[in-house]
């Protein structure tokens, strides 16, 4: 029965001082368990006419009149005490959230100096912390601090809890970086402090916005068996988690919050908690948070004082791992959960788009240079300063991990947690960079005369000859390309000859448009003439001749066709000649202008698989037809004649709101930018390598935001890709909300879901008007064929779908908590696409659209002679339908430190499945002899030997459905 009380008026009157705090407390409680376990509850009425006589008598509670209230309930005292708080003492310690980092560092100290003197206090006294990142940073900034805490850790009242190295974002990493978060914590955490392998059973995420739906695959494949988080989902505190894959983890979402002040509410929750999972026994995690601290003396004194009352629940210090063990020995009902845990915080989607970038460029650069180390030795062996290149690409690996924190990645910090962040990506591009093109050099060296020291084979000249004019070619270009993240085109050789190796990094063979830069060329660029290994002359089309100098030297750059092999390379060799058949459009070698004939723009970019009409007024898209079968993607009231545009960049102002860095807000306008646009330059010729439509749009006559576009379509594509300069000056505020811009594309008969790459696989959602996350592609199936509308970004990560159709949001000018996060000048790049009907069941054809977006194939120019020296062979090959190259690596050092030592000849690579099918991964490296093959965790600890799977030099492993696979190679 439900007995009403005055219990909360009496408890006001009471003046509420310690004795009538702990009574009221444990009456609160106490109704809650009669209540929710439906047992009689009259005796509460007693005790409520006891308190008013005591009241009346006294004027207050006083201890003996407690006590004997107290001994009147003695009979519920086990039914109280049949329940548990476990209480978890922690330090959130976001970093650089609202600071800067030397901020983040010294709350950790301290923090830690804080902890450490607890433990010396209170012998029952027990601490968890999270995070890798701020072991990190005892060892480099207070190193007198690491034995002390070893002591602890290892005396089990310091709890590590630092299963990734920091409490990451879900959503926007790329599978490899969450990948690392969780193996290189293990890794730092066992060699630097002595953790224990046991620790790295949970994971502690409470702050994290939101989870994708293969969580549970990614920890299960890192040993991971149970997951504390916050936010993403409000419905069962403890369910089992399932992925796609069929694995699971136990997940327990916090019923209170994960920063718990110490006060007489932290058990009311308990009974509601038991009444939905069937157990008593639930966390409180507690200590001042965010900003570091932990906990306090007077936390350690109530929770010790609360557990002396006798009628309320047992509080106990401890662990997440003693907590998580003590709530499945009380077997709680486990609703299974499938998909993610989404969305919370879709703002953080968009907020301060330059770290998003800076964290986009970094996964594919780390992803190229580890497989250009890969290939670098097994071709050659390990390099000369072998340990501080690795050394070099840990560290960088470390950089991009901390950028991953929940509060930086996702934009809620303010400007000094931005321009850490950028200046940290710098340094990770310049490790990245420069140990990629120390690899790429030994490796174009290969077969050539380039001496593996450096020294590239050139010839000496006369000095008849270099004083006549001389080679300026070698050595020219320095930097030149590294601002996209791009390997320097270098100019390397003679003036005669001029050679290139093509590397594709890719798992699929590829026809494309590669673009290479000539330098100093001092004969007309009408006599370029390109051949291929075999003197095969190739098309060229010249698509710029630099009007001014770079850095003393002049340019060309020219694009080619080229079929490059998966995971292989092609060799290339520009020569002069006459070449006195070319078409315009090959030779096209001055630009835009053409002072000979004047002729109208046709508003067309067409190939032999699309045709792309647009407006001449506004420059939108009127028309993409397919070809093959005539699909048109614009539906009708969008074309010629209609005030409807698609193809076409809005501004969109948010209503004014709170929390801008975390929340989007309802559109109240959004604007076409249809007026005024200028065109800059064109060239428009469907035989050509590459063509394009340059024009500048502005954004606001106010500000002068503007934008230059250049929308250019090559010959084997079926997209058009958007490259874009916008010098954005629109900042939000409370007045005039939260401006932004995005480019929208309505649908011809738009299917029901929008479908986005996520980590480990591709999310499909159904919501309407409001933004969802991306790895780098939303694609949305049009038309009664089911063509696939695909969208790639090269560094935006939300995607929102329409009744019509589907947007990509491009920039986003939150004011809170950084009021002027985005103004000045960005670049970014994106692809619209009409895919064939196939890619929607084969989700592999969208990455595969997407990844050859995001790693065109990359260019180095080297000193050749005599000739082509290297066929088109594959260095690898990793066939298998359904199944993505995640990474391709060499062993990682079980110190956290690499050492140089004799290692095993061996290669890991890492894949998942995408289509739901089981699979089997083919692998040959021609020209290798594969002696083993183990299956390996993410860890790249031996789950069992597979050398069964070893064939006649090549070996087939199974891959069972949407799951994580990561394979070791062990070479002759």
């Amino acid at each position: 029965m439900n007995t009403h009380t005055n219990f909360a008026v009496l408890r006001r009157y009471s003046r509420d001082n310690y004795w009538a705090t702990r009574l009221f407390t444990e009456l609160d409680f106490l109704q809650r368990v009669l209540n929710t376990e439906q047992k009689d509850d009259s005796v509460l009425l007693e005790i409520e006419k006891k308190i008013e006589l005591d009241f009346s008598k006294q004027g207050a509670l006083t201890k003996s009149a407690v006590e004997e209230i107290e001994s009147v309930l003695e009979q519920y005292k086990s039914l109280c005490k049949d329940y548990s708080l476990l209480c978890v003492g922690h330090a959130h310690i976001d970093m650089n959230w609202l600071w800067g980092f030397h901020e983040t560092v010294m709350i950790t100290i301290d923090t830690f100096r804080t902890v450490l003197d607890l433990f010396n206090k209170y012998p029952q006294f027990k601490f968890s912390q999270s995070q890798a990142s701020v072991y990190h940073i005892i060892e480099k900034y207070a190193p007198q601090l690491i034995e002390p805490i070893r002591l602890r850790i290892a005396d089990g009242r310091w709890e590590v809890t630092a299963t990734q190295w920091v409490e990451s974002d879900m959503n926007l990493p790329s599978a490899e970086s969450l990948v690392r978060q969780l193996s290189y914590a293990k890794r730092y955490m066992m060699d630097r402090f002595g953790v224990e392998e046991s620790a790295f059973k949970q994971v502690f995420l409470p702050d994290t916005f939101g989870h994708g739906a293969f969580t549970p695959e990614l920890f299960a494949a890192a040993g991971v068996q149970r997951l504390y988080h916050c936010r993403g989902s409000d419905d069962y505190h403890i369910y089992r988690w399932v992925a796609p894959s069929g694995r699971s983890i136990l997940a327990y979402r916090e019923g209170r919050w994960y920063n718990t002040e110490i006060d007489s509410t932290i058990t009311q929750f308990l009974p509601e908690y038991f009444s939905t999972t069937g157990i008593k026994t639930a966390f409180c995690l507690y200590g001042v948070g965010d900003h570091g601290g932990g906990p306090t003396m007077r936390d350690i004194e109530r929770l010790m004082d609360m557990n002396t009352w006798p009628i309320f629940p047992r509080i106990k210090f401890s662990t997440l791992r003693e907590g998580f063990d003590e709530i499945e020995r009380a077997q709680p009902r486990l609703p299974e959960v499938q998909g993610e845990r989404n969305p919370i915080f879709t703002g953080c989607y968009t907020s301060q788009s330059r770290i998003k970038m800076a964290n986009r460029k970094s996964q594919e650069l780390l992803y190229e240079t580890e497989y250009f180390e890969t290939l670098r030795y097994v071709k050659l062996g390990a390099p000369p300063f072998d340990r501080q290149f690795r050394n070099n690409l840990r560290d960088a690996w470390v950089q991009v991990l901390f950028g991953q924190f929940h509060d930086i990645l996702p934009g809620s910090g303010i400007q000094l947690t931005r321009e850490h962040a950028l200046g940290r990506f710098q340094e990770i591009a310049a490790a990245g960079l420069s140990a990629s093109s120390n690899y790429v050099r030994a490796l174009t060296s290969l077969d050539t005369p380039e001496k593996e020291d450096g020294k590239d084979s050139v010839d000496l000249l006369s000095p008849a000859e270099f004083w006549g004019g001389g080679n300026t070619y070698h050595g020219a270009g320095v930097g030149f390309g590294v601002e996209a993240l791009r390997l320097p085109a270098v100019g390397r050789g003679t003036e005669a000859e001029r050679y290139y190796r093509i590397f594709n990094p890719l798992q699929w063979d590829r026809l494309e448009i590669c673009e290479v830069t000539l330098w100093d060329w001092l004969d007309s660029p009408q006599t370029i003439r390109c051949l291929d290994e075999d003197s095969k002359e190739l098309s060229v089309q010249i698509v710029e001749v630099g009007k001014d100098p770079y850095w003393g030297h002049r340019f060309i750059r020219l694009v080619l066709p080229l079929s490059i092999p998966a995971f292989g390379t092609r060799t290339l060799r520009i020569d002069s000649w006459e070449n006195q058949n070319a078409s315009d459009s090959t030779l096209f070698p001055y630009g835009t202008d053409n002072w000979l004939v004047e002729r109208n723009i046709n508003p067309v970019l067409e190939n032999d698989l699309i045709r792309v009409t647009f407006n001449l007024q506004t420059w939108t898209i009127t028309s993409f037809i397919r070809k093959a079968d005539g699909l048109e993607l614009i539906p009708e009231d969008f074309g010629p004649g209609c005030e409807k545009y698609a193809g076409v960049f809005r501004f969109i102002r948010e209503d004014a709101h709170g929390m801008t860095a975390w929340i989007v807000g309802r559109h109240t306008k959004e604007i076409p930018l249809i007026h005024n646009i200028r065109l800059t330059g064109s060239h428009i010729d469907a035989k050509a390598l590459r063509q394009w439509l340059d024009f500048e749009i502005p954004i606001s006559e106010t500000t002068g935001s503007k934008a230059k576009v250049r929308i250019s379509l090559d010959r084997f594509s079926e997209s058009i890709s958007y490259s874009v300069t916008c010098d954005w000056l629109e900042r939000g505020n409370e007045a005039f909300g939260v401006p932004q811009l995005d480019f929208y594309v309505p649908l011809r008969e738009p299917g029901s879901l929008v479908r986005t790459d996520v980590p480990f696989g591709v999310m499909d959602r159904g919501s309407l008007d409001m933004d969802m996350s991306a790895l780098s592609f939303g694609a949305r199936q049009c038309g009664s064929k089911g063509a696939v509308v695909s969208l790639v970004t090269d560094s935006k990560q939300a995607f929102r779908m329409t009744k019509e159709g589907i947007s990509v949001i491009l920039i986003r000018s939150s004011y809170d908590p950084d009021p002027y996060p985005e103004l000045g000048r960005h670049t970014w790049r994106f692809s619209l696409g009409l895919l064939n009907p196939a890619s929607w069941e084969n989700p592999e054809l969208l990455y595969k659209n997407a990844l050859g977006y995001n790693h065109p194939s990359i260019v180095q120019a080297f000193a050749g002679k005599n000739g082509i020296y290297q066929k088109s062979l594959p260095f690898i090959r990793i066939e298998g339908e359904g199944v993505v190259v995640t990474a391709i690596k060499r062993l990682d050092s079980k110190r956290w430190d690499f050492e140089e030592t004799k290692e095993t000849r061996s290669l890991i690579i890492r894949v998942f499945e995408i289509q739901g099918q089981d699979t089997r991964v083919t692998i040959t490296l021609p020209g290798e002899s594969i002696i083993g093959c183990t299956l390996m965790d993410i860890h790249e600890r031996p789950l069992q030997p597979q050398n069964e799977y070893s064939k006649d030099g090549y070996v087939i492993v199974p891959i069972p459905r949407q799951s994580i696979q990561t394979i070791q190679i062990t070479l002759k």
